[in-house]
């Protein structure tokens, strides 16, 4: 008789064969041969097997109740144990995967910073990039419907920032800062009072991008710091000329004095105290010399992300034509020069980024030409700013509203129209989700390069496009629904101090009331690749292929124009930057032109 078993851990414990019976009766229950008499016969046939030593391994015990259950008249219980059998030896070989995945990130073997912005080697490190594999498996395996899933593991399409899908937050969003600054903000463990001083208001700032960089996956921008800032410079120049009154003037404001901590810089009335005025005048170039060196410094150096990461940070400027809003402007860029630290170096973040606009920074003459100008000796010297076109044919500015003005983030994000009601404007908004379409792998099985035909198969590569096209859709939407359904507790800095678009509506009627504003991005990658599969030559090469890789870009563009229309939501489409994070996202509907 079988006495003892070995487990598959190598643990031996005694036989228990009323376990072979439960084991059974599951089985049955799944179907309707439900009989317990077969399946203590069964038990008693395998425990009294004379073909068995005393101590048998469990795998052998399962491979004998199979036999019998075929043997007998239960053949769908039989069916139903082995496809449980396989199922649970799936189960057992992933977390065996899983578990060998995370050892190795533990003990730092193979140590590859996928993120460049995460360093896999401190704690922080190892305990997130433990998790994101625990995170990654169970998005796969629970939260993705099989067959986006599938399309994932064969790298037809890639779900950005994975790890991230099952717990529901989302990409990224240009901040409101002015409204932060000038009511202030709440956090868990206190309020922050509105800020009185340009100095404070540079402080703020990156307080108000760590913690908002904890309930989103992606970036966080402002669309316009110049204008965001313009007003703090006011406040701050009217306390230094106050005191500059007092103790260089030897004097005081009359009652009947206009002057408020919002007055303009130019108003006329200051410079009727000469010295009061140039004495403000230097100060506030200490100031906001030292505030926006400050204001680097900070984003580059609190680490507020697992693994020593810093917030990935974008500031847009260059635009605004005020004294005060070209003063921040000229620090920014003074501040991106002089470098940080001891040895001053560049910068990573927050990533500058100047927009080019026609009559204002385009030429000389233009307001804001010298901004330019000192843009590109920036970029020469530190390769920041970017530069983002306000021209762009796809973005209509509202004469007047910053808001409506093309801005960017470092990650390439853009925004274009949004059929919820904020049109153009960008700030409050974000890309919810993107995910990538592999163009070169359609290319690959489609195209001449594996020697296979002689002639690309056009047809069938249109075809599997549309398919793709059809998985991402799907990707998309259920990722959009799934961020939808987490409670606005999971982000209580964003809603509670509205960092997002309508927060207060989010806050009363659900998330979809905020996330509705954002993007669903569409992206692409490859398209010189899937040319060289195809034709086995890329769109720079013959004005045919160029033809067709323009065909390609315009069909992802027009499904993702129908998929706004399908779903009343904001799709984009976007070339997808070569790295691990990052959307271009330009809204595709019937207003883009």
């Amino acid at each position: 008789m079988i006495s003892q078993i070995k487990k598959r851990d190598g643990r031996i414990e005694p036989f228990n064969a009323d376990k072979i019976v439960n084991a059974i009766l599951k089985a049955m229950q799944r179907t309707d041969e439900i009989k317990e008499n077969v399946a203590r016969e069964i038990a008693e046939r395998i425990a009294n097997s004379s073909d068995s030593s005393q101590i048998v391994d469990i795998e052998v015990i399962q491979d004998m109740v199979e036999r019998e259950l075929m043997a007998s008249d239960c053949k769908k219980a039989a069916k139903e144990y082995i496809t449980y059998r396989e199922k649970r030896s799936r189960e057992r070989q992933r977390n065996t995967a899983i578990n060998k995945r995370i050892e190795d990130i533990l003990l730092c073997q193979n140590v590859q910073n996928q993120n460049a912005n995460v360093d896999e080697l401190s704690f922080g490190g190892k305990k997130f990039e433990s998790a994101n594999v625990l995170h990654k498996d169970i998005a796969l395996n629970v939260f993705i419907r099989p067959e986006v899933a599938q399309a994932h593991r064969e790298s037809r399409i890639y779900i950005h920032d994975l790890s991230e899908y099952d717990i529901g937050s989302h990409n990224c969003l240009f901040c409101d800062l002015h409204r932060l600054l000038t009511n202030g903000f709440s956090t868990r463990n206190g309020d922050v009072r509105p800020a009185n001083s340009f100095s404070t208001a540079c402080q703020l700032i990156a307080v108000i991008f760590q913690v908002q960089s904890q309930v989103q996956f992606g970036g966080v921008a402002t669309a316009h710091i110049d204008y965001d800032l313009a007003p703090f410079v006011k406040k701050s120049f009217y306390k230094h000329f106050m005191d500059g009154l007092k103790y260089v003037e030897n004097a005081v404001l009359p009652e009947n004095s206009t002057l408020t901590n919002e007055s303009s810089i130019d108003d006329p009335e200051y410079k009727k105290y000469p010295k009061a005025y140039q004495y403000a005048m230097d100060m506030m170039e200490r100031e906001g010399k030292q505030s926006c060196q400050g204001l680097y410094h900070n984003l580059l150096t609190l680490e507020s992300r697992a693994g020593s990461q810093i917030p990935f940070t974008s500031i847009n400027f260059g635009t605004d034509t005020s004294t005060e809003g070209r003063m921040v402007s000229r620090w920014l860029m003074e501040s991106s020069l002089d470098g940080v630290g001891k040895y001053h170096k560049t910068p990573i973040f927050p990533i500058s980024i100047l927009k080019y606009k026609k009559g204002v920074t385009a030429k000389p003459g233009d307001p804001n030409y010298d901004i330019k100008k000192l843009a590109i000796k920036s970029l020469c010297h530190r390769i920041y700013p970017n530069i983002v076109n306000c021209d762009f044919s796809q973005n209509i500015e509202e004469p007047g509203n910053p808001d409506t003005e093309s801005a960017a983030m470092g990650c390439r994000t853009m925004l274009g129209f949004d059929r919820h009601g904020l049109g153009y404007s960008k700030v409050g908004r974000g890309n919810v989700c993107p995910t990538t379409m592999n163009l070169p792998k359609i290319g690959i099985k489609h195209g001449i390069c594996l020697g296979e035909r002689e002639e690309p198969d056009i047809e069938g590569f249109w075809d599997e496009l549309d398919e793709v096209l059809h998985l991402t859709e799907m990707s998309l939407v259920d990722r959009f629904y799934h961020i939808c359904n987490q409670p606005v507790a999971s982000a209580k800095f964003m809603y509670n101090n509205g960092t997002i678009a309508d927060a207060d509506k989010a806050m009363a009627k659900g998330i979809y009331e905020a996330m509705k504003h954002g993007t669903l991005a569409f992206g692409y990658i490859g398209i010189a690749e899937m040319c060289q599969a195809l034709f086995g030559k890329d769109h720079s090469e013959d004005e045919k292929v160029w033809e067709f890789a323009l065909s390609v870009v315009k069909h992802i563009s027009d499904y993702a124009k129908e998929a706004s229309e399908r779903n009343d939501l904001n799709f984009s489409c976007y070339a997808t930057p070569g790295f691990s994070a990052g959307a271009c996202t330009v809204t595709c509907n019937e207003k883009s032109i």
